[in-house]
């Protein structure tokens, strides 16, 4: 009986043992077993039948794993800079007609290899675009130059064609211009010009006047006296009509000169007003001197430019009787028959000095004479004037009595002045200062001199 309990009791303690071991192996794996979890929370209970405890267990919350790192970009390698290769630019024109006449269109083909292209006129076309243009209802006869430029870069190219304007099939009847302008006008004045061509719009143009299409102005120096206004058409008519400048009286003298320039001999009209209705005269350094005689309340008078006045510009001053003054420039002009000899005196005796000048725009030789020294001297030019030329020279002690021609070349003309050897007793007041132009000159009407 004693052996049976015991072996009962031995039994019950062996399963208790083999009952309880795998929860001794899970809390203490031994060494080199078990995981590498972490340890989890255990809680002791009385076992309900031999007052043996028992251990649970429950697992522990891991903790949440890092978040990743993403890598950093990589920088991305250098690119080199693409260069445009520039494009060599080429261009091609051509009209669709040569000839046109005003007012008609024509076509135009233009082309450029590259993108940037102008196309440009000499005159009176207007463009549509690069596909075509049109001629300007004024526009004149003649050639017209239209050019298309292509440019790449700091290349260009260009092509050109020529476009002749044609004369209008209109003819001018009488009557087809006309035109018509106020009967006077001062200066300073705007007015308008009653202007009309068969075809097209024309052009007005007037000396001392400024035109913007039909409108005018008078300029505020405008010379007193008629103005002639002109205007042109397409079709090459043209019409004419002209107003009459007055000045303004505003009590004070005033002088006009018309023309206000000109060549040697020619005719100025002088136009004059003094205050106190007196008279007065002209005087001038490269104008005849002149009383002027009274026309109303104006004086008037007509002078000419000196024959050996000097060229370029000179006044002219109006001296009235009260004394009371005004003045006008006067611009002297040159002309291809302004050469001549001058001696001065034109008479003398043998041994007496005598001033040469000459104005000569040509080669200048020698004086030719058989009465004066020193044929060979050297003509000094005068001042700035490369045409005029000084020297001094000397009548000959054994010159024969009576008249003598001195000549010299200047180019191809021969230049001439006649001088008069005077006996000893002869008084030296034999005159003023001579001159001659050269034969063949309009001033003189004769033939080129001879070499005889």
């Amino acid at each position: 009986m004693r052996a049976r309990t015991l072996l009962a009791g031995t039994t019950l303690a062996l399963l208790v043992a083999v009952w309880s071991t795998p929860a001794a192996l899970a809390a203490d794996p031994g060494p080199g077993g078990g995981d590498s979890s972490p340890p989890s929370s255990s809680s002791t209970e009385p076992s309900a039948d031999n007052n043996t405890t028992t251990k649970s267990t429950e697992p522990s919350t891991p903790e949440p794993a890092p978040a990743p790192v993403a890598p950093a970009p990589l920088a991305p390698a250098p690119v080199a800079p693409v260069v445009p290769i520039p494009v060599e630019p080429t261009a091609a024109l051509s009209l669709s007609k040569n000839e046109a006449k005003p007012g008609e269109s024509f076509g135009i083909n233009a082309l450029c290899n590259v993108s940037g292209g102008a196309l440009t006129a000499t005159r009176d076309v207007v463009f549509a675009g690069s596909g075509g243009g049109k001629l300007a209802d004024n526009a004149g006869p003649g050639d017209i130059t239209i050019t298309l430029k292509c440019v790449s870069g700091g290349k260009s190219a260009e092509a050109s064609s020529i476009l002749k304007v044609l004369p209008l099939d209109v003819p001018g009847p009488a009557g087809g211009a006309r035109l018509s302008v106020p009967a006077e006008l001062y200066p300073g004045d705007r007015f308008t010009a009653d202007a009309h061509c068969v075809l097209g719009t024309g052009t007005l143009d007037a000396p001392g006047v400024r035109f913007n299409g039909v409108t005018g102005k008078v300029v505020d120096d405008a010379h007193e006296g008629k103005v002639t206004v002109t205007l042109h058409c397409p079709n090459g008519d043209t019409a004419t009509d002209s107003f009459y400048v007055k000045r303004k009286y505003e009590g004070k003298p005033w002088l006009d000169l018309d023309p206000s320039s000109g060549k040697r001999g020619d005719q100025v009209d002088v136009r004059a007003y003094c205050p106190d209705g007196g008279g007065g005269r002209l005087e001038s350094d490269g104008l005849d001197d002149i009383r002027l005689q009274r026309d109303g309340d104006r004086l008037r008078g007509e002078t000419h430019v000196e024959r050996n006045a000097n060229y370029g510009r000179t006044s002219a001053r109006l001296v009235c009787d009260n004394g009371d003054r005004d003045s006008a420039r006067f611009d002297v002009e040159r002309d291809e028959h302004d050469r001549f000899l001058d001696l001065d005196p034109g008479h003398g005796h043998g041994g007496d000095e005598v001033d040469v000048r000459v104005h000569c725009d040509r080669h200048l030789d020698k004086l030719d004479s058989d009465i004066l020294e020193n044929l060979d001297l050297d003509l000094d030019r005068d001042g700035d004037h490369y045409w005029r030329f000084h020297g001094t020279t000397h009548v000959r002690k054994d010159a024969d009595y009576g008249e003598h021609t001195i000549r010299i070349k200047c180019g191809d003309d021969w230049l001439e002045q006649d001088f008069f050897v005077q006996h000893d007793g002869d008084s030296s007041d034999g005159g003023g200062q001579t001159g001659l132009y050269p034969k063949g000159g309009v001033e003189t009407g004769g033939g080129p001199a001879d070499d005889t």
